[in-house]
């Protein structure tokens, strides 16, 4: 590789990690630095679930207990406050076992 080749080579490598450096940056302005537990933290959850309703305002249901005291919840989200509402707890059918592709679905 000549001379010339080579530094307009390293020239160009320059200008793209200038230009990867300024992405990354603007990407990480983005993210969102809120975070919240969504279920209670005293139990077992599984099988977290994101979907929409019927409206396309998004919801997320999850299983959370163990044996006869396992229930099924879900969270709205609301436009307004800019988060997810309180869970709802549903009591499910005695004997139904939670499952990773199952019950969140089914709400």
């Amino acid at each position: 590789m000549t001379m010339k080749k080579q530094l307009i080579f390293l020239v160009l490598f320059g200008i793209t990690l200038i230009a990867c450096e300024a992405v990354e940056k603007e990407a990480k302005k983005n993210i969102a630095t809120d975070s919240f537990i969504l279920s209670n933290e005293n139990q077992t959850a599984q099988s977290p679930y994101l979907t929409k309703d019927n409206k396309g305002n998004p919801v997320v249901s999850w299983v959370e207990g163990k044996d006869e005291n396992t229930f099924l919840y879900y969270r709205k989200w609301n436009d307004k406050k800019n988060k997810f509402g309180a869970p709802i707890k549903i009591s499910v059918t005695k004997g139904l076992a939670a499952h990773h592709e199952s019950m969140p679905k089914m709400a």
